[in-house]
């Protein structure tokens, strides 16, 4: 006996492998589609949503109090080295514990102090429309705080003037 010389059977399987292969690239695209939103945060409290939105719905967190920056510095010159009252930073790495309290608050608005051994700087700042990042500028620079919990943040610090320029990271812990 002859074997069956038909194609059909071949045909059949290299249309249910195309079909899988649509299958795949409908779901690739519809999860990048979802992931790119979820990024965005279309829907939630992101760039999706107007700020009066989300401003109704976020909870104002309490800054008022002691807290703790421990700072990871790249210094380009010496930071404050021409005698303006703020912590001492030498050219290239270094780390550096630093008191900060915030003294005053009024709804998502604070103002506050950085003090270490070789001086105080001034900030001021506003809490992000949800409710957990921070944005606020010093006499020489500016910083960025994304809380992790109501107790503690990770921080970016950035300083240039005419004859330095200066980069932090680091972490703030709350002490009071």
């Amino acid at each position: 006996m002859e074997p069956i010389k038909d194609s059909s059977g071949l045909k059949s399987v290299r249309g249910a492998g195309q079909i899988l292969l649509y299958l795949i690239l409908y779901g690739a695209l519809f999860f990048s589609g979802f992931m790119v939103a979820k990024f965005l945060d279309i829907g939630g409290a992101g760039l999706g949503k107007s700020p009066a939105n989300v401003e109704e719905g976020a909870a104002t967190m309490n800054l008022k109090g002691e807290w703790v920056l421990q700072l990871d510095i790249m210094a380009k010159r010496g930071l404050h080295a021409s005698g303006k009252q703020a912590p001492i930073v030498p050219a290239g790495k270094s780390s550096q514990t630093i008191k900060v309290s915030i003294e005053e608050q009024d709804g998502n608005l604070f103002a506050g102090t950085f003090l270490n051994d070789q001086g105080r700087e001034s900030f001021v700042g506003a809490i992000g429309f949800t409710g957990n990042f921070l944005d606020g500028t010093t006499e020489g620079g500016y910083f960025w705080a994304d809380f992790i919990n109501p107790d503690k943040a990770i921080v970016i610090y950035h300083h240039r003037d005419s004859d330095e320029v200066v980069t932090g990271r680091g972490t703030l812990y709350r002490t009071k």
